[in-house]
């Protein structure tokens, strides 16, 4: 599917089908959004053997909802690829008073596919940008594995911003693994995150070749590095 320049805003997430691909014409002059939702919102769930490319990804709210920009799930975090993109995910006005929570994520993986010979597929998101403005407590991710699945990344930037309201309670971090089975490997790539810039909570990451870690921060948890 070929998206032309311009603003496709969209009224409801998309889940692509098996063996689809979606290219953009650039970053520049092809967005696809969903600004000012009211409810829990994925904006793009990826299938079996999908790739969308060369797209800019906005999904916005002003209140307290769980937003996920990509959603990688079942087998898709080593069949499907993200390539060339921009993701932002926003709702750093939505208020930080009472039981003000959402979980906001840039990229999720829930998915248990494992990286292997069976598979070679690797590097399931390359080339991208992903944005996370959040307020509140809760959990913000730019690339969250919550799956017990693995996936490896490279030359990308993952940024978790600061809230407008630095006594929220939340956790503010660029990528984070969370699940005993998890696997994170990233090469040549940027993390920052307010709270930290990784965190290994549970399960594995892998720092590789030419990744920064831009505040030398990892949430007091261990990690892994490794070169060639």
């Amino acid at each position: 599917i070929n998206l032309l320049p311009g603003v496709h805003t969209l009224t409801s997430g998309i889940t692509l089908p098996t063996n689809t691909a979606i290219q953009g014409t650039n970053l520049q002059t092809t967005v696809v959004q969903m600004l000012n939702v009211t409810g829990d919102t994925t904006l793009i769930t990826m299938g079996t053997n999908t790739r969308i490319e060369d797209v800019s990804l906005k999904l916005t709210s002003s209140g307290h909802h769980e937003l996920t920009g990509v959603l990688l799930a079942g087998d898709t975090n080593v069949t499907s690829k993200l390539r060339t993109l921009v993701i932002t995910v926003d709702n750093s006005s939505a208020s930080n008073t009472g039981a003000a929570t959402s979980n906001v994520y840039g990229a999720l993986i829930t998915g248990t596919g494992n990286l292997g010979a069976a598979n070679f597929s690797y590097n399931c998101i390359k080339g991208s940008t992903i944005n996370v403005l959040s307020n509140g407590a809760g959990t913000k991710g730019a690339f969250e594995v919550i799956g017990s699945g693995a996936c490896s990344c490279r030359d990308n930037n993952f940024y978790v911003a600061a809230p407008p309201d630095t006594n929220a309670l939340g956790s503010y971090i660029g990528v984070q693994t969370n699940n005993s089975s998890a696997i994170f490997r990233a090469r040549s790539s940027a993390i920052a995150g307010y709270t930290a810039d990784i965190s290994q909570t549970l399960g594995t990451i892998e720092i590789g070749p030419g990744v920064e870690l831009v505040n030398k921060t990892a949430n007091n948890k261990p990690f892994s590095s490794y070169v060639y």
